[in-house]
């Protein structure tokens, strides 16, 4: 699902000028001349350092809220873990989510694997796993858009807003800092993230996206992506026909992804290759 995967490189060095003393003629200095970084350089050597990478194991954390405008005891939240594994086309998900609504307590386990071909779910009820075909929404909804090739999709999109991002750095990170209230760069970038909402909380309601912003931390030794985290606002407009009104409430969504380490395969047990063809389960409706 995954074949190229993000980073982003800085190179902050070189070249040096340098002519020696012959003849009593007298030695100059060397002179560093140091490349200027900016987002798009910094963006592009990143690119091209992930991509010798064969593949990477993340882990992501995610908390959601929705609450009334006017109230901050919320009418649900949830919060998410995702540890993800992903190396030449195949991948590993773990996925543990835990939350509560005025209706009560949620909670969603998964576990799955995916290959160029097919996905293989865990069946915690049947104590075995089931086979499907590979479906990129459904991958989209279960992992909110926090998968390597969803995160570099966003990186890419995000440096050509120049208006909006920018970077810092301190002893070991550059740091790129992106922030956006435009409606429709919002609505194109957060789309993903909020797909799988717990009791599918935003089917029937329209949603204002207010403010996002994302930090990603670059490595300046190895020149990889290590982090990102998300900080997503917007307020959902809920139709309320009875008093013909609209009801509108609050929507956070904050996610944290860390690059652990860069890994060389994932290895497909046998008992999940060989197993059983099932239908394929509905994300939004299941959580």
């Amino acid at each position: 699902m995954l074949r190229s995967l993000l980073t982003f490189i800085i190179i902050s060095s070189l070249l040096t000028g340098c002519a020696s003393a012959v003849n009593g003629v007298k030695q100059q200095e060397v002179v560093k001349k140091e490349e200027k970084m900016t987002v798009e350089t910094i963006t592009e050597k990143m690119m091209d350092s992930m991509k010798k990478a064969r593949g990477y194991a993340l882990e992501t954390d995610l908390d959601m809220a929705i609450s009334p405008i006017d109230d901050y005891e919320p009418l649900m939240e949830a919060k998410v873990n995702m540890q993800q594994d992903v190396a030449d086309g195949n991948y590993y998900l773990n996925y543990e989510m835990e939350g509560a609504t005025i209706d009560g307590n949620i909670s969603q386990r998964m576990e799955m694997y995916k290959n160029e071909n097919a996905m293989f779910m865990y069946l915690p009820m049947e104590e075995r796993w089931g086979k499907l075909p590979y479906n990129q929404d459904f991958m989209n909804q279960l992992t909110h858009g926090a998968t390597v090739k969803g995160i570099l999709q966003k990186i890419v999109r995000i440096t050509k807003l120049k208006e909006d991002v920018s970077f810092t750095e301190d002893d070991s990170y550059f740091i790129i800092e992106f922030r956006t209230q435009d409606e429709k760069v919002l609505s194109e970038l957060a789309q993903k993230d909020i797909q799988a909402l717990p009791n599918n909380q935003l089917k029937n309601e329209g949603i204002q996206f207010d403010d996002m912003s994302m930090y990603l931390w670059i490595d300046k030794n190895s020149y990889r992506l290590t982090r990102q985290k998300v900080l997503l606002k917007a307020t959902l407009i809920e139709a309320d026909n009875s008093l013909q009104t609209n009801k509108k409430l609050n929507f956070d969504f904050n996610s944290i992804t860390e690059f652990k380490n860069e890994i060389h395969d994932v290895a497909i047990p046998k008992e999940v290759l060989e197993a059983e063809t099932i239908e394929m389960p509905l994300v939004s409706d299941s959580l």
